[in-house]
């Protein structure tokens, strides 16, 4: 069996940092000379807005970490850290890991390419970013060679005009749609809200804590929201671990969501669809 194959990208939570912070020490060969360790990866990432870490996990292993420096304002994309615990080596995670950053650069606004930056000499990664397809870009940071991956992105399907019927669907969901439609505009800031706050049900607001619908833990729970609106269950459950998907008929509201997506840097999927 390929190990490689159960190799996911997930955030880092309380629960699982020193799992990560304790593999530096396990990297051999001097190899530290070449990678930053983790802890101060993840105080990096704490302090910069467009730090977009995550744990690389093999199953529910913690095997390595992966910083990306995802800032679409430029557009630029760049992998800043990558590294993987020395008794996890020679398994493909790597190659793996880059694979599906690749994955999520793609989608994200005006992406071209994939940048990186490595230091040179005997042990280096140089040699594992070239078999990868990156080459050198001309350009040196802070002493390292800079190395670009080009790609072409992936065509983007055609959403339905905002006028047009989705296909296959009911009257009465054509109705609840053109309704949501016309009033997005009026749950901006409420969506907001909720991607920033804790999760709380119902008008009543009642705390997780007090209702736990929610488990602390979602580490590997592939989660769908049907009906997502502006999607802050689903960012709820993302912060929790889980790989999220939500699905709404209303492309106003799956505006907002993928809007306030990009702002919190997540990996969730949005699909227009009927839930039903």
């Amino acid at each position: 069996m390929d190990d490689s194959k159960t190799l996911s990208l997930r955030p880092i939570t309380t629960d699982t940092v020193f799992d990560f912070i304790r593999l530096s020490p396990t990297l051999r060969d001097g190899q530290d000379r070449f990678v930053a360790s983790n802890a101060v990866s993840l105080a990096q990432a704490y302090v910069s807005p467009h730090a977009w870490p995550r744990g690389v996990f093999a199953a529910d292993d913690a095997v390595g970490v992966l910083m990306l420096e995802d800032n679409p304002s430029k557009p630029e994309y760049f992998l800043w850290r990558l590294m993987i615990g020395g008794d996890h080596q020679g398994k493909g995670y790597g190659r793996r890991a880059v694979e599906l950053l690749l994955d999520y650069v793609k989608t994200r606004p005006g992406a071209m390419e994939l940048l990186v930056s490595c230091v040179q000499g005997e042990g280096a990664p140089e040699d594992f970013y070239r078999k990868l397809g990156f080459e050198p870009t001309g350009k040196m940071y802070d002493g390292e060679l800079g190395l670009v991956l080009p790609f072409e992105p992936p065509v983007a399907p055609l959403l339905p005009e905002r006028s047009a019927a989705l296909p296959h669907i009911p009257d009465y969901a054509q109705v609840n749609r053109d309704n949501w439609n016309r009033d997005a505009s009026n749950w901006v800031e409420s969506g907001r809200r909720g991607w920033s706050g804790e999760p709380e049900w119902g008008i009543w607001h009642i705390s997780n804590g007090e209702l736990p619908l929610l488990p602390e833990d979602m580490r590997g729970i592939d989660a769908n929201e049907l009906g997502c609106g502006t999607g802050y269950v689903s960012s709820w459950m993302h912060r929790r671990g889980a790989r999220g998907v939500g699905i709404d008929p209303s492309e106003g509201q799956l505006d907002t969501a993928r809007m306030l997506s990009a702002e919190h840097r997540t990996d969730i999927e949005w699909i227009q669809g009927v839930a039903e």
